[in-house]
């Protein structure tokens, strides 16, 4: 009886997947248009327990090429994270849900100050769990997640 009670002792502690070896949520995720291409890039940071910071650019596609993009901080738990940006012209709210592999962005309304046409809905695949580091704004300049509170107004 006792060698019973070690072999499922035994088999219990080397069957488990340490904590350490499951991804976590951060990573770099791209959408995609249904020819293929890269219609936008979500980069998740975590930053804490309880927040990440997320960097998006996202793109319309023909005939305009309008974009537009978003860099917060947002709440973010096991299942997901939320944004709710609140400012003159803008009541933004986005719902992110981590699933699987990817990340389901939905809006509750379409007024994030993208350019026209332009909206962050849709299904991001990860395309890496590494931590990303910074992202190149629009400008070309690297922009560090380390240096998040001082690169904020």
């Amino acid at each position: 009886m006792p060698r019973i009670i070690l072999f499922l002792v035994l088999t219990i502690i080397f069957s488990c997947k340490p904590l350490s070896t499951t991804p976590g949520a951060q990573g770099t995720y791209v959408r995609y248009f249904p020819n293929g291409e890269k219609s936008g890039e979500l980069l998740l940071y975590k930053d804490s327990d309880s927040t990440a910071l997320v960097y998006m650019s996202l793109q319309r596609g023909a005939p305009s090429y309008n974009s537009g993009g978003l860099y917060e901080r947002i709440v973010w738990d096991a299942d997901g994270g939320k944004l709710d940006l609140q400012e003159d012209n803008m009541n933004c709210q986005l719902q992110f849900r981590l699933i699987g592999n990817s990340i389901e962005v939905s809006a509750a309304n379409h007024q994030c100050g993208f350019g026209y046409g332009v909206r962050a809905d849709g299904k991001f695949v990860r395309v890496s769990s590494e931590r990303p580091e910074y992202f190149e704004n629009r400008e070309g300049s690297r922009v560090y997640f380390s240096d998040y509170s001082s690169s904020k107004p």
